[in-house]
């Protein structure tokens, strides 16, 4: 089966290798020059589940004291 993969970003990439290793032939479009060169090269594609604020927001630094001391009920360090 031939199939096209719309964006080079670890999802992008892994799924592309995963089917192409699956016997499909896969050709991956990006507008970026290289893999992963967009949001995947910051925390911009990050998946989470339990910690929704992005980790780039300005707000994290007032929340760091209570992540680090495990008082945030939204992190778990463990």
């Amino acid at each position: 089966m031939k199939i096209t993969i719309i964006g080079a970003g670890i999802i992008g990439v892994m799924s592309a290798w995963r089917l192409a290793k699956a016997g499909h032939e896969i050709t991956v479009l990006d507008s970026a020059e290289k893999p992963g060169a967009g949001a995947s090269g910051a925390n911009g594609a990050q998946l989470s589940f339990r910690y929704t604020d992005p980790m780039a927001s300005p707000a994290l630094f007032g929340a760091m004291p209570a992540i680090l001391m495990g008082r945030d009920p939204g992190v778990s360090l463990k």
